[in-house]
């Protein structure tokens, strides 16, 4: 595969989700004092930089020579996506996102790790992630999932 080919379209893939994250970002709830920063801010700010970024690697990558590439580990970056994809939907179906990434982070570990000897401490790990994604969107930012 040509190096330049998968940088155009990973670039046009980034933008095109920081500009459906931006436009998501602004239905977040407004701050409640004035001249506070609301809960989208920080997504929007992001999603922008990224748009910029984007740009500027568009630009570089117009200048470069182009080279082949190979994608080492293929087999593992798709079974990781489906993986990926089937956490999204459980958690569109399930309407459940923390027991979903619970079981996402879990999946994931047991996968990567090809051992299920540690799976309190797998589960212990996911649980204080799904905490930390709690207090930070819900408790945090009042954004809920």
């Amino acid at each position: 595969m040509s190096a330049n080919r998968a940088t155009y379209v990973t670039l046009v893939i980034f933008a095109a989700l920081a500009v459906f994250f931006f436009i998501n970002a602004r239905a977040f709830p407004e701050a409640d004092t004035e001249g506070a920063i609301g809960s989208g801010y920080f997504p929007q700010l992001l999603s922008i930089l990224l748009i910029i970024f984007c740009a500027i690697s568009f630009f570089q990558t117009l200048k470069k020579e182009d080279e082949k590439i190979t994608i080492p580990h293929f087999k593992r970056i798709a079974i990781t996506l489906g993986i990926t994809f089937l956490y999204l939907l459980s958690w569109n179906f399930l309407g459940n996102f923390y027991l979903s990434t619970l079981v996402y982070i879990v999946v994931l570990i047991i996968y990567y790790k090809k051992s299920l000897r540690h799976l309190w401490l797998y589960l212990l790990i996911a649980a204080a992630f799904a905490l930390f994604i709690y207090a930070l969107f819900e408790r945090l930012l009042f954004i809920r999932f």
